[in-house]
């Protein structure tokens, strides 16, 4: 998203679908605008350069900067450091779980 305001805008492309500010998702998402929030042309720019939104009654420009990829942090877009919390996390999880197990059962023999 920029800073950049428009006077006028093409024609209208497409709409917010969903909107989330907790969660990530594909397709026509959005963690700023609500749902219904229409999208337009940006005059004489390519689509899959620019587009603009309306927003508070001004066309405001956001420019593409790279694929949007979402998914688990298992994906291959994931964050490597991310993934490394998820996993030492996990570790943690199964060593607790194996640690009450253990003391339950010599607890339970006495």
């Amino acid at each position: 998203m920029t800073e950049q305001y428009i006077p006028e805008a093409g024609e209208k492309i497409g709409e917010v679908i969903s909107h989330s500010d907790m969660e990530q998702s594909g397709g026509n998402f959005s963690n700023l605008y609500k749902k219904g929030t229409a999208y337009f042309r940006v005059p004489d720019i390519p689509v899959d350069e620019k587009i603009a939104i309306r927003d508070e009654g001004r066309y405001r420009v956001a420019e593409r900067t790279g694929a949007y990829t979402y998914g688990s942090l298992f994906s291959a877009s994931g964050n490597d450091v991310e993934k490394g919390i998820l996993i030492v996390l996990s570790f943690l999880g199964l060593i607790l779980t194996i640690v009450s197990a253990l003391a339950f059962y010599f607890v339970k023999k006495g």
